[in-house]
């Protein structure tokens, strides 16, 4: 029986269905890193060149709307 290898480093496991339920409105780059699977300067790059729905910066931060980040990734919501 093969072993689950579970992925470290740049990005996190993503989210469980009831944890994106769970999600706020808006959330950060972290969260958008793990619901996509990838790293969190993926994240900026991509918001950066206008690719993710609902993406908006407050200062120097940026906010991700979550109902159309989990649209555009097809995670449940």
């Amino acid at each position: 029986m093969a072993s689950v290898v579970t992925p470290t480093g740049c990005y996190l496991a993503g989210y469980t269905p009831e944890e994106i339920l769970a999600l706020p409105a808006v959330i950060g780059k972290t969260e958008v890193a793990r619901i996509a699977r990838v790293s969190e300067r993926t994240v900026v790059r991509e918001a950066l060149k206008g690719n993710l729905d609902g993406s908006f910066k407050i200062g120097t931060q940026w906010r991700f709307n979550t109902d159309l980040i989990c649209k555009q990734f097809g995670a449940v919501r």
